[in-house]
């Protein structure tokens, strides 16, 4: 009887551990589906923001009446950029990454001298930076024309130069 007793309370713990791992690992599964999730809305944020920038600012049409409609947005804009800039996932997806850089090549190029300044800052380095060492070839187009795009506007950008590492400049 005793040893039914210890049987049971053994199964009962086994039972317990097995549930906890069960839930550990669903726990762990949810969280980099939610993580995935994330990248991938604000992977589609900045594409939606370059789609406005674009469409108001080198439309064709009155570009000055679309930067007037833009510039009280643009702290939101920043805002996404230096979240994407300053993940605590290194390893996020380079297009992500891209599509950032992007956003800050295309607020550059709408806005110029105005805004090149403000871009010119750590956290958009590090993205340049992570753009520029990706395998993936597209990833890599985006960081050389937002290179192009501030060193035409300001030839003494540092944007590129201060990387965290130090192996890759964004400087001629």
């Amino acid at each position: 009887m005793d040893l039914r007793r210890h049987s049971r309370s053994t199964g009962v713990q086994l039972g317990r551990s097995i549930l906890y791992f069960i839930g550990s690992y669903l726990l762990h599964f949810q969280a980099n589906y939610v993580i995935d999730y994330v990248e991938g809305l604000r992977e589609n944020c900045c594409a939606a923001f370059t789609g406005i920038i674009q469409a108001l600012c080198r439309g064709g049409g009155d570009t000055e009446r679309g930067k007037k409609l833009i510039r009280p947005h643009l702290n939101v804009v920043w805002h996404l950029v230096l979240q994407v800039a300053s993940a605590s996932n290194p390893a996020s997806p380079d297009m992500l990454c891209a599509s950032a850089l992007a956003l800050v090549g295309d607020v550059i190029t709408a806005f110029g001298q105005e805004i090149v300044g403000v871009a010119d800052t750590e956290q958009v380095r590090i993205l340049f930076n992570r753009c520029l060492k990706s395998n993936n070839h597209k990833v890599k187009t985006v960081a050389n024309w937002v290179q192009r795009t501030a060193l035409k506007l300001n030839p003494g950008s540092k944007m590129g130069s201060g990387s965290n590492d130090g192996n890759v400049t964004m400087g001629a």
